[in-house]
């Protein structure tokens, strides 16, 4: 089944203009369409075709408004012009600024003005969720610690056969997310200086951010106790050092996977909270020179690294046992499944995976504490 319907950018995109400071003079279609992939079309911010429609005029359908918060920041940074083509490959502002909104939007919407939206509805409590989950993660300095472990070369595949990686979606959604903890302008200050601004490459790209926080801004590391300026946090997040760090050669990385309902990206949160039910390896074969000037999204997938590679893979408990040997396939991105199946009683155990690719031995190795369920 397919229809549309025309919805007017007054009735449409209001929630994301509490936040942006500004209403996009933009008329679209919206298609419904089960079979078709949930997402704008590639000719432009015409049409919006979703999978499955909002019910009661999207009372009751928190999870339907998390595609619709993120899909509307889309149609907002495109109407200010905040892509920059030739560093898209590196900071996608389109992609992980609007995956940034949806936490705050719904913290916002719990904490302080749930008056304003009387769109959305809480009886499923998953709003509530995401709103916990902000609470959660903004400060956790156990979280930069998870992105700290990553290889961010495989994290933000920055060199060849680049694909959407839901774990990079996390780290820079969480990124923007604590930028607006800081400065509940920052979203509107953004769009605004970055549709003003002549910008191109890294620096560039931070000075905007670092403008729409504030410089005075500071971020405080739990951990440590220390508040690290703004402009010091940004450079040393992985979004801006993987490309740094993306040396020739290829890298794998093991992800271990767990379920947490309503959070986002956040499969891959075993890492967090212990409730790990799978994992995966991905990857990246920076081997190749980069075809430049190509859209990523349009470069082939190299098959000979993906999929056809084989990994072996070993976990052991505590006292050295191996406990279980698998074999897998180097995975582009944890959104397409292709995921492991790891089913061990709760301790500590030691995953190693090895995997040879023309004559170079790729390795990787976690340490993970499995818990109980509940714990």
């Amino acid at each position: 089944m397919r229809s549309s319907l025309l919805l007017s950018s007054s009735a449409a995109t209001n929630l994301p203009a509490r936040f942006y400071h500004y209403l996009p003079d933009h008329t679209f279609t919206l298609v419904y369409d089960p079979a078709a992939h949930p997402s704008w079309s590639r000719s432009g911010f015409t049409t919006l075709t979703v999978s499955a429609m909002p019910d009661e005029m999207y009372q009751h359908g928190t999870s339907w408004w998390v595609f619709w918060i993120i899909e509307m920041n889309h149609l907002f940074i495109r109407e200010k012009n905040l892509e920059n083509f030739d560093d898209l490959n590196r900071f996608r502002p389109l992609e992980y600024i609007s995956q940034g909104m949806v936490l705050p939007f719904f913290w916002t919407a719990v904490n302080t003005a749930a008056e304003d939206f009387p769109e959305l509805s809480y009886d499923d409590g998953i709003g509530y969720r995401y709103a916990r989950l902000y609470e959660t993660i903004r400060d956790r300095s156990d979280w930069y610690d998870v992105l700290a472990s990553l290889k961010h070369s495989t994290l933000f595949n920055t060199q060849a056969n680049y694909r959407m990686n839901s774990m990079a979606c996390d780290a820079a959604a969480f990124l923007y997310a604590k930028l607006y903890d800081l400065n509940n302008d920052f979203f509107a200050n953004l769009v605004r200086i970055a549709q003003d601004t002549a910008w191109h490459g890294e620096e560039d790209y931070l000075d905007i951010l670092v403008e729409a926080v504030g410089e005075d801004k500071a971020v405080f590391h739990n951990e440590t106790g220390q508040w690290i300026p703004v402009r010091d946090w940004l450079e040393n997040h992985p979004q801006f050092t993987a490309w740094k760090d993306a040396v020739p050669g290829a890298f794998i990385d093991i992800y271990p996977l767990g379920r947490v309902e309503g959070a986002l990206y956040l499969r891959h949160n075993g890492q967090l909270t212990g409730r790990i039910w799978a994992y995966a390896v991905i990857g990246v074969n920076a081997l190749d020179p980069v075809e430049n000037g190509r859209n990523p999204w349009d470069r082939p997938l190299d098959t000979e690294f993906y999929g056809n590679t084989p990994v072996h893979v070993q976990v052991a408990d505590e006292r050295g046992n191996i406990v279980l040997s698998d074999r897998t396939a180097i995975l582009p991105d944890l959104d397409n499944g292709g995921f492991r199946t790891l089913a061990l009683p709760p301790g500590v155990y030691t995953v190693q995976a090895q995997a040879d690719f023309r004559g170079h031995v790729l390795t990787d190795t976690v340490t993970l504490e499995v818990r109980e369920e509940g714990d």
